[in-house]
């Protein structure tokens, strides 16, 4: 959410959990826009995911495609943006 809010993209409320959605070591959650965007969260560190660099890196999945955390951010504030 942070890295949202540093691109100025603003949400309504907090990510909603989304346990429904849970997978392969990853955490389902709702991010509050217009149309529903679903984010996948790998169960590693917070650091592992944003700051490794490597291909061998957690990706995330925004909408049941996977990205890597920065490309994972571009693609949820598109989806945002689109649905506004």
């Amino acid at each position: 959410m942070q890295a949202l809010h540093e691109r100025g993209i603003q949400l309504s409320g907090p990510a909603t959990r989304d346990s429904s959605s849970d997978r392969d070591g990853r955490y389902g959650y709702l991010l509050p826009t217009a149309t529903s965007i679903r984010i996948l969260m790998p169960g590693v560190e917070l650091t592992r995911v944003r700051d490794d660099l490597t291909a061998s890196a957690p990706c995330l999945f925004v909408n049941d495609r996977p990205w890597w955390w920065s490309d994972a951010v571009k693609q949820a504030a598109g989806a945002i943006n689109v649905a506004a």
